[in-house]
């Protein structure tokens, strides 16, 4: 219990370290995209990077912004007839649900780390920026890792609620 306790207070310093970056990069998204705007409605020039540069920057938004809204429940979900069943068996399908999305992001993973790490990936190249794309193809691993790691804990809060008769510490 004391190290479930500990892994929930991991995860905590993790959202919030995730969540500043996600400012971070939100905040420099639309720095950019204003500055873009203005220089070419106004000035009538063009940073060439700029559109690039933002789009990768929201693949990585999006993928952190996924963890952490799989560790709020916030994702979508469809609730047609859960409000019918009883406590223990909306728990027991929440375990249902949290294991099967854990072995379906494992195998996200999985295959999406095999290709942000293979030599395509490491040749590939953004068009107006001097890098590979290699970073942001490891939004996918990063971000689903992250999932997972949420999603474990929301599987052992599920678990200690089944186990506890709802009572939960």
């Amino acid at each position: 219990m004391k190290a479930f306790n500990t892994y929930c207070k991991c995860c905590d310093r993790m959202e919030t370290l995730i969540c500043g970056l996600l400012t971070i990069i939100f905040a420099v998204m639309t720095v950019i995209s204003v500055t873009e705007v203005v220089r070419r409605y106004i000035l009538g020039l063009s940073f060439p990077w700029a559109d690039e540069l933002c789009r990768y920057l929201l693949v990585w938004l999006g993928f952190l912004g996924a963890a952490i809204a799989a560790r709020k429940g916030k994702l979508v979900k469809f609730d047609l007839g859960h409000d019918r069943l009883s406590e223990r068996s909306r728990t027991m399908l929440a375990i249902l649900v949290e294991v099967i999305s854990i072995l379906f992001m494992a195998f996200i993973f999985y295959y999406s780390l095999r290709w942000a790490t293979s030599f395509s990936a490491s040749k590939s190249k953004m068009l107006a920026l001097p890098f590979t794309l290699r970073p942001v193809y490891m939004a996918v691993p990063v971000g689903v890792a992250f999932y997972i790691l949420f999603v474990i804990e929301a599987l052992g809060k599920s678990i200690l609620k089944l186990t506890n008769k709802g009572e939960q510490s």
